[in-house]
């Protein structure tokens, strides 16, 4: 008898039972499971933060490039109304005109500067061409950001 249980215990450790997963191993394996989830999370929050940053710039970018554009006409327009004499509304008109400026029914100059496709900026000076009365960016996609320190109106 003494044969059959030497026999058995011999079976047993032969049959390679393996080694034993411990505790310590399984916590050690959900560890880093959990680690290598959260920085693939990480990894993708980064990726599209990055894309959206990326997009604000540009579209910060587009505003002030056609804020130049504007300020920049407001300038010459406001010299060609210099040298025309008030009294002179026709030769005012036609200053404005050649300098891209519309005229509205109550005598304000308008300009619109393109942003980007969807965007606009409307520029609306008072009748003698002195007073900024709008400074308006229409047309805004509600998905892309303001200009910093400019609200938007659609």
């Amino acid at each position: 008898m003494t044969d059959l249980r030497k026999n058995r215990a011999r079976s047993d450790s032969a049959r390679g039972a393996g080694p034993a997963v411990g505790t310590a191993t399984m916590v050690t394996i959900l560890a880093v499971l959990c680690l290598a989830i959260l920085s693939a999370l990480s990894f993708m929050t980064a990726r599209s933060e990055s894309a959206l940053a990326r997009r604000y710039a540009q579209a910060n970018a587009d505003f002030y490039t056609a804020d130049a554009q504007a300020c920049a006409a407001v300038v010459e327009l406001r010299a060609a109304l210099r040298e025309i004499s008030p009294e002179d509304g026709d030769m005012r008109s036609a200053a404005a005109a050649r300098l891209g400026w519309q005229i509205g029914s109550d005598g304000s100059l308008f300009r619109s500067f393109a942003v980007d496709s969807s965007r606009t900026l409307l520029v609306t000076l008072s009748a003698d061409g002195g007073d900024v009365t709008g400074w308006v960016l229409s047309g805004a996609d509600p998905t892309s950001p303001p200009p910093l320190g400019l609200l938007s109106q659609p």
